[in-house]
């Protein structure tokens, strides 16, 4: 009886050690999945951000393009103010001319 009860506690033994090896293994198994769901929303995450930076680029080049613009705008505004007043100069001066000649 002595040695059914060692055989028993010896099985018992090998079961709490098969027990805790199948639970180390789920452990390692559960946090490899864990690490690998990460590198998942890692990966995701990068996808994201690289998306996020190329509309900022984007959106920061049409809004430079647009200041590019303006300044284009008002350059060319100026150039037909200074067409402008170089017109009415010659207009005045040819007005001036005909006065002159009466």
């Amino acid at each position: 009886a002595k040695n059914q009860v060692k055989q028993l506690q010896g099985q018992v033994k090998d079961e709490k050690d098969r027990v805790k090896a199948i639970s180390k293994q789920l452990e390692e198994n559960v946090l490899q999945q864990e690490v690998t769901d990460l590198k998942s929303k890692i990966t995701k995450l990068s996808e994201e951000k690289k998306n996020i930076e190329e509309e900022l680029r984007t959106a920061k080049s049409l809004y430079l393009g647009k200041a590019d613009d303006q300044d284009l705008i008002q350059e060319m505004e100026k150039k037909l103010q200074d067409s402008q007043t170089n017109l009415r100069k010659m207009k005045e001066a040819i007005e001036q001319g005909k006065k002159e000649s009466q």
